[in-house]
């Protein structure tokens, strides 16, 4: 068992030749921001499933609920939940419209770590769905 060959698959442990090692100051991958990079494009790869098959857009808005782990709070809370409420109003096929719920409650939940940007989106799904005068509004509500 060679030491080196199982730092050689960590990408944090990977360098460029002539390039400073990179600056990991904690176990933590959210707080070196090692992943914030990936936001323009993790959206770009939305924007191009969303035109196309909603089966592939299901399993992405599904993966969404464990972003979390990779990225900060402000980058939860300003990129991705508006995205997902968005899908909660605006989706008409019923598998990703439950994603987005599914996603969007785990988010919220271990994502959102300052309670008030949480009781924000709760008190907004609460005035929009909950309180809603149609029936779908109040099924999204009851779904989440």
């Amino acid at each position: 068992s060679n030491p080196s060959s199982s730092s050689a698959l960590h990408p944090a442990s990977q360098q460029l030749p002539g390039s400073s090692p990179p600056a990991i100051t904690s176990r933590d991958p959210r707080k070196n921001g090692i992943y914030t990079p990936l936001v323009g494009p993790l959206m770009e790869c939305y924007q191009t499933l969303s035109n196309n098959n909603w089966r592939m857009q299901e399993c992405f808005v599904l993966q969404m609920q464990y972003f979390h782990k990779h990225f900060m709070p402000p980058v939860i809370s300003e990129k991705f939940v508006p995205l997902l409420m968005s899908l909660l109003h605006h989706q008409t096929v019923p598998p990703v419209r439950s994603a987005a719920a599914v996603s969007l409650c785990r988010l919220v939940r271990w994502g959102l770590r300052g309670l008030g940007r949480r009781h924000e989106v709760c008190a907004k799904l609460i005035t929009e769905y909950g309180r809603s005068e149609s029936y779908w509004g109040r099924a999204t509500f009851i779904t989440v």
